[in-house]
């Protein structure tokens, strides 16, 4: 949180975890990824930028290997969290048509 959005950790992620229980019903500490994906039916694009210190990109990696149906992922060098489009924006919408055709258009 401190260095992806200038917010200290403390209470930042505490009001997070607050706000998910409030909207989502269910703690971050509940969250669980990995099993998510291994129960997913639908293709999945994974998108993660190299510089994410708040999520790191080796979180991406291990989804993406947890992931047991159709799955692309892209490693957007450079961009950090959140920000793999402004990073290389060419790279990261033709990615997301290429992978979206066929799927949900044409």
């Amino acid at each position: 949180m401190e260095e992806s959005f200038r917010l200290p950790s403390f209470p930042g992620m505490n009001l997070l975890d607050w706000r998910c229980e409030k909207r989502a019903g269910f703690s971050l500490h509940e969250a669980a990824p990995a099993e998510a994906v291994r129960r997913a039916r639908v293709p999945i694009l994974f998108i993660h930028g190299t510089k994410d210190t708040l999520v790191p990109p080796v979180m991406a990696e291990e989804l993406y290997a947890a992931c047991t149906t159709e799955k692309k992922l892209l490693l957007v060098e450079g961009a950090i969290h959140s920000a793999a489009s402004q990073q290389d924006h060419e790279l990261y919408y033709r990615t997301v048509r290429e992978f979206l055709k066929g799927k949900v258009y044409g």
